[in-house]
């Protein structure tokens, strides 16, 4: 299958999120936020158009990609160079028409190679961190919302996470390459290959002899990075499901070990306002250093259902210990769509009752950085929405952030997915 091909799939499948309540975990409730006292550092002469390309299955290990260090050695990311940000940002949002554009051909202008401030190359995104003390078989995870397009995340100059599906959360085990007791360095290399700025998708970004799906044309990285310290076994992921009977659900808990096996118990429960509406157990067998997944079905009779204008949201919690260091959340509402006469008198229902959606068009694009919304600006969106008399909003032609999608879930708004010129 040609890699432009594989892409394409793999972003067409994000989009088919109908019917799915949790895109991604809450996480455990106590890790810790990185957002702030990032540098952002251009490395505008590091070479990137020839770069081979790896999809999510083609990483592992990752001993046998390239490492790529700044133009300098690891030195160049000091205190004094490019400028001081919070996340989420974008290299347009503080280096709009100031940067280079080395395009590959100067008399090419379409929707994809941009000549309006927009930067392509390579950027530094790098901070240091104090991690905490470990006891034998912990690890420390990563957490990124997104990047755009890929993401090379590296730690005291170990290339310890790799990502190049665009906007897309991704997570990594930096436990190996920390230092104890001392300052730690965090590197991410962010390249941006062009992208456009408008609603055009209908063509694809060149990338040395690969084709990738046209996105917005910002390079950056997502608020919401965070640092977890993760027990010897533990509730890595969880996520949920609907059914067609909107008070049912399946949560499916994935648990991980870095070292010894688990052979127990996973506790689900669902919780309301903090009161536990629902608890059951599955067992799980967790091979040595392995990971491996449990499912329970919850049904809750009394369940209030998520409807359009009433936002009734309830919490799916996976753990292995009462205390909860174990344990992994994630949002989530009991509801269902469904579809009927399709091709004589088609009718959208939601919860057995017939809706009709009054949407419009979100493109995506975000103050101040472009690409990336922060709670407020989510809140923003959802509020306008509410204002004009809307039911749902749609995704036109970009990946939703989770922050939006939690936003929506907050206000009772509907989102849909529009993948557009994903055929191309």
């Amino acid at each position: 299958m040609p890699f432009f091909r594989s892409l394409l799939l793999l972003a067409l499948a994000a989009f088919c999120w109908l019917g799915i309540s949790a895109l991604r975990a809450d996480g455990p409730p106590d890790a810790v936020n990185l957002d702030s006292g990032w540098r952002l550092w251009l490395d505008v002469n590091a070479p990137w158009r020839d770069d081979p390309l790896y999809l999510p299955d083609e990483v592992a290990p990752l001993s046998h990609l390239p490492l790529n260090q700044p133009t300098g050695g690891w030195t160049a990311l000091d205190d004094r160079a490019g400028v001081a940000v919070s996340l989420p940002a974008t290299v347009e949002q503080f280096y709009w028409g100031k940067a280079p554009n080395k395009v590959s051909d100067p008399k090419r202008v379409d929707d994809v190679v941009n000549f309006d401030g927009t930067y392509q190359g390579v950027s530094w995104w790098y901070r240091t961190f104090l991690p905490p003390d470990l006891r034998p078989g912990q690890s420390l995870v990563l957490a990124f919302p997104g990047a755009r397009l890929r993401a090379e995340v590296y730690v005291n100059g170990q290339l310890m996470g790799y990502n190049l599906i665009a906007e897309t959360p991704f997570s990594t085990d930096i436990t190996h390459a920390i230092i104890p007791g001392a300052p730690n360095q965090l590197a991410v290399r962010v390249t941006d290959p062009g992208g456009n700025l408008d609603h055009a998708d209908d063509t694809l970004i060149p990338w040395g002899r690969y084709g990738i799906p046209v996105s917005h044309g910002f390079g950056g990285l997502d608020g919401g990075v965070t640092l977890a310290l993760r027990a010897p076994v533990a509730v890595s992921d969880v996520a949920v499901a609907n059914h067609t009977d909107p008070r049912a659900v399946t949560i499916t808990a994935e648990v991980a070990s870095t070292g010894a096996a688990y052979d127990g118990p996973v506790v689900v429960s669902i919780l309301r306002d903090g009161k536990e509406v629902f608890t059951a157990s599955a067992p799980v067998q967790v091979p040595p250093g392995g990971s491996a997944s449990a499912t329970v079905e919850a049904r809750v009779p009394d369940a209030e259902l998520w409807s359009f204008g009433h936002p009734a949201l309830y919490t799916a919690r996976a753990r292995l210990d009462p205390a909860g260091h174990t344990a992994c959340d994630a949002t989530f509402g009991f509801r269902w769509f469904s579809v009927e006469g399709v091709g004589k008198d088609a009718r959208l229902f939601l919860n057995r009752h017939r809706v009709v959606v009054r949407s419009a068009d979100s493109w995506g694009f975000w103050a101040p950085n472009g690409l990336f919304p922060d709670r407020a600006a989510a809140e923003r969106e959802t509020a306008a929405a509410l204002a004009l008399g809307l039911n749902a909003l749609q995704n036109s032609r970009h990946f939703p952030k989770a922050t939006v999608l939690d936003a929506c879930d907050r206000a009772g708004l509907g989102r849909w997915c529009e993948p557009g010129g994903g055929i191309f």
